[in-house]
């Protein structure tokens, strides 16, 4: 951190990566490391260009202090980026300034060894002729001319099958931002494996699958649909268990299950990628962009879960067969360095607007409330605003029943809303949804029917008998519910986290980013796609982690303070009854976590910054992976907080413990004289 706010640039991850790979310490060359490069430069645009610059800087090394093995392992990576890379690569090698640096490589004055020159020729004809159809690359050709004009001899060309095979043709057709080049094994047999973007198809092809899929039977389109059914199974199975086994601690079959989930469900994704090439059908499209989402984020959850399970248990005999995929051995030399781990940035989530959502959708249905307190009751009104008429609360049995015949509702039983909801917002509290579900809805409900969280908690932990024909969606605003009205009313944007967790009908995302639109979820900034898995595990972490820390700092801050002979008063008014942190944290979300710091003193702003720069976060980083890993997303904690009795016992326990606390004590004892509440 020191570094960031004192202007000194750092490595990049890319950076750092491209270095190790063209180390010329290193004996061979690391495949493994080579092909993650290759994922992360295919996706991003911005990528290929930092990579570019990287090799340029790289090409550039004095060959004579550094020798020419550094230079030698960065033309096998820039050759490994332009096979594997695509277009958004191929258009950084056609730079003229790039091409100018490439050739200088080989000039006189750095007494090349044959080798090299001839790789470095070889590897500008090569791109000259594959490129030579395609406008946008048209400068590698007349480089390449002007190299044999200025008498460069360059070695004898390769077939035109060679070529192709060196340099993939590369189309014009864009690739969808949802799109995560991944490599994997495959099921055929062969031993490497690139998920082909939407520009490695020719776009003649393209154009005329286009044609075949625009003209698609309804019983094709249907046939489809069942094979799609199946892959989303296919991918929700592979998330629960991702979800529910623990790392190192399963069941042999249950990882033999995992890890052949695993590789079916990288041979789908391959699948929806070629089909997305090919549908021009837009309600399939959407539906294989979010399949395609759901593989990415799951094949993403798998290579964090096999890390995990190799730091607990030790390095596993087990291949992860998503980490890295090797060239096969006859082409490519085996790599004898240890895997690098590589933290990229994944691509931007999805994010939805007003104009996505059809409010027709929720409008046409019966939308059932079970629970009418924090979410529920602003939740309703929005919807009732938005034009929703046919609503029904399902909340005879607490105070709440009186809170919603005042707003002009007429409560049922639970039961009977349920039997009436096409759509139903389940918005009790966590650790009573389970047992209010087995005992009144699930036996009461409509066929064909959605169910609507806001909390992602019972979903994602797998508390809830689903029946096999319902859809079931979250829309989680990230507010109280007082918020999510006032905002509403007040129309001004809110965040919220919406996702698909079962897509029975085909409809439910349309369905869920209706109910998203008509509490307001979708205005402004709109609602980012998320799932129930990631909601309640950042909630949880939040919640047992990041909070508690936050909380027992303030304490022990007034611990010291009043041992040190400073009154309540003071403390507490510094501390919090100011609402100055309140303010810190909303000047925050406005400007940003470190530009806040504008609106501090000079004095402020070098107590925080120097403390900050120099605090090693190491413990406390340790503290909350086990807090995350052990308890959250092991299921630990849902499965203790399930059993109502014992949740409601042990959160009374932790009230009393709390309330002893001194500085809970001098909270009530300062309140009582000076009412920092009061209004005059």
């Amino acid at each position: 951190m020191a570094s960031f706010f004192r202007g000194v640039t750092q490595p990049t991850p890319l950076q750092q990566a491209i270095e190790k790979a063209t180390d010329g310490n290193q004996p061979n060359e690391d495949w493994a490391l080579i092909m993650k490069i290759c994922d992360h430069v295919g996706m991003h645009e911005e990528s290929a260009k930092e990579a570019i610059k990287i090799i340029r800087k790289r090409l550039q090394i004095n060959p004579v202090t550094s020798g020419w093995r550094t230079i030698g392992l960065t033309l096998t990576l820039l050759e490994a980026l332009t096979k594997n890379c695509g277009k958004l690569f191929h258009l950084q090698i056609a730079q003229k300034d790039f091409l100018k640096d490439f050739k200088a490589v080989i000039a006189p004055k750095n007494t090349p060894p044959t080798a090299i020159q001839e790789q470095v020729l070889g590897m500008i004809q090569i791109w000259a002729l594959a490129f030579r159809d395609d406008p946008d690359l048209i400068n590698v050709e007349h480089f390449y001319e002007e190299c044999k004009q200025q008498g460069l001899e360059f070695p004898p060309a390769e077939p035109e099958n060679a070529i192709k095979a060196a340099v993939p043709a590369t189309g014009t057709i864009e690739r969808p931002t949802q799109y995560s080049r991944s490599m994997s094994q495959p099921a055929t047999g062969t031993t490497h494996r690139e998920n082909r973007s939407l520009s490695d198809v020719s776009s003649q092809q393209a154009a005329h699958e286009h044609t075949v899929l625009k003209q698609m039977t309804p019983e094709q389109i249907a046939k489809l649909r069942s094979e799609l059914d199946v892959v989303q199974t296919n991918v929700q199975v592979f998330g629960e268990m991702l979800v529910t086994l623990q790392p190192g601690e399963e069941h042999p079959l249950d990882l033999d299950l995992l890890l052949e989930l695993h590789k079916t469900c990288i041979q789908m994704q391959a699948r929806i990628i070629d089909l997305l090439t090919q549908v021009a059908i837009d309600e399939i499209t959407v539906d294989l962009l979010r399949y395609n989402d759901e593989f990415n984020n799951s094949l993403k959850t798998f290579e964090n879960y096999m890390q995990e399970r190799e730091r607990r248990v030790g390095p596993s005999q087990v291949p992860i067969l998503n980490q890295t995929a090797s060239p096969p051995p006859s082409a490519i030399p085996t790599s004898q360095s240890s895997p690098t781990k590589i933290l990229f940035c994944k691509m931007p989530v999805k994010i939805y607007h007003d104009d996505d959502a059809d409010l027709n959708i929720v409008r046409s249905k019966t939308v059932a409330f079970i629970g009418y307190g924090n979410q529920g009751r602003a939740q309703a009104l929005n919807l009732r605003d938005s034009g929703v008429n046919n609503i029904v609360i399902g909340n005879i049995d607490d105070d709440y029943a009186k809170q919603a015949c005042e707003d002009g509702f007429n409560p049922v039983s639970i039961e009977e809303a349920v039997r009436q909801g096409d759509i139903l917002m389940l918005l009790i509290p966590d650790e009573d949804q389970q047992t209010v579900w087995n005992e009144k809805i699930r036996g009461n409900l409509k066929p064909n029917s959605t169910l609507v969280v806001a909390s992602g908690y019972n979903v994602a932990f797998k508390l809830l008998d689903i029946p096999d024909d319902m859809d079931v969606v979250m829309v989680a605003p990230r507010m109280i519910g007082a918020g999510v009205r006032d905002r509403y009313v007040q129309k001004i944007p809110y965040p919220c986290f919406v996702s698909v967790e079962k897509d029975t009908s085909g409809t439910a995302l349309a369905t869920c980013l209706s109910v998203a639109c008509a509490i307001g979820a979708t205005r402004g900034n709109g609602a980012v796609s998320s799932s129930c898995r990631e909601e309640a595990g950042i909630d949880l972490f939040a919640e047992q982690a990041l909070w508690p820390e936050i909380m027992a700092i303030f304490r022990e801050g007034y611990n010291v303070l009043h041992d040190a002979g400073f009154s309540d008063e003071a403390i507490l008014f510094d501390m919090y009854l100011s609402k100055e942190p309140a303010e810190i944290f909303e000047r925050a979300a406005d400007e940003g976590f470190v530009k806040q710091l504008k609106y501090h003193s000079r004095t402020s702003q070098y107590g925080q910054l120097s403390t900050m720069n120099r605090h090693d976060g190491k413990e406390i980083r340790e503290k909350f992976r086990r807090i995350l890993h052990d308890n959250i997303l092991s299921g630990k904690f849902a499965e203790k907080w399930s059993n109502t009795k014992w949740a409601a016992e042990e959160l009374a326990k932790e009230w009393q413990e709390v309330e002893k606390a001194p500085i809970a004590q001098a909270d009530q004892r300062v309140r009582e004289v000076i009412r920092p509440d009061r209004k005059k």
